[in-house]
């Protein structure tokens, strides 16, 4: 995980749109009980992404930039959105990893606190191997805009959700009508991302691996914010694999 990935001026933009949208619609540390379902919806710049069964979250348009009424955390996340779906951000991975990009799918999203989630499915086991390049923005700041480390905890202890799990599924157990992944108690999480704020996660997803976001709690300080981008790479062997086919 590398912290501080973007820069001051990044970040304090970032932060602004976001903790005040959360702020403005009472969600988190500012909530409102019960939860508001068209909290984040209520101008344009986000939908709402299902099946409930299998994830509930917001997502930015890409045209969340065109309306003068849309929403401020939309066209800010947007904005970074297009940056990791540039080829330049791509090059910088290959630099990071050492593994050779080829192409790219960038979504920005938002877990709201009481809320959203994703959930296991069969119709998500990675099929071809994959990087995961994603940045989250998170609430773990005090009223004096420095960081809490109560809230750092708090987000840190997995008690609140918001983490990403990758886990590899039982290959004897057959998806079910659902298709939603059913845990057992001899299940293990391969690795799981805590949410941190401005802090990038790269992770090399392995084919026959699942991953989703846990529910994110009414007690957790605010959104899990972030930019998730997912990469299509080329192994070493099927780069031989090519090699050999030139050679012949």
């Amino acid at each position: 995980m590398l912290f501080d990935f973007l820069n001051d001026a990044s970040i304090k933009e970032i932060k602004e749109a976001t903790l005040q949208t959360d702020i403005r619609q009472k969600v988190g540390s500012h909530r409102m009980m019960p939860p508001n379902y068209e909290a984040g919806i209520d101008k344009p710049g986000w939908s709402l992404s299902g099946p409930t069964h299998k994830q509930r979250y917001l997502s930015c348009q890409d045209d969340a930039d065109d309306a003068d009424d849309a929403d401020d955390a939309a066209k800010v996340l947007l904005k970074y959105t297009k940056l990791f779906a540039s080829s330049a951000f791509g090059r910088l991975l290959q630099h990071l990893t050492s593994l050779q990009v080829t192409g790219r799918v960038c979504e920005a999203r938002r877990f709201r606190a009481g809320l959203d989630y994703s959930v296991a499915h069969y119709g998500g086991i990675t099929k071809e191997a994959r990087l995961d390049a994603v940045i989250s923005f998170v609430d773990e700041f005090g009223q004096d805009g420095k960081v809490d480390e109560k809230k750092v905890k708090t987000w840190e202890s997995q008690d609140v959700g918001g983490y990403e799990c990758y886990l590899c599924a039982d290959d004897e157990v057959e998806a079910e009508a659902s298709d939603v992944y059913r845990m057992d108690d001899d299940d293990e999480p391969l690795l799981n991302v805590m949410a941190r704020c401005n802090a990038l996660s790269l992770v090399m997803r392995d084919t026959g691996v699942m991953r989703f976001v846990k529910y994110v709690t009414a007690q957790a300080p605010g959104s899990r914010w972030d930019i998730a981008g997912e990469y299509g790479i080329i192994l070493k062997e099927e780069e031989d694999d090519e090699g050999q086919g030139d050679q012949e």
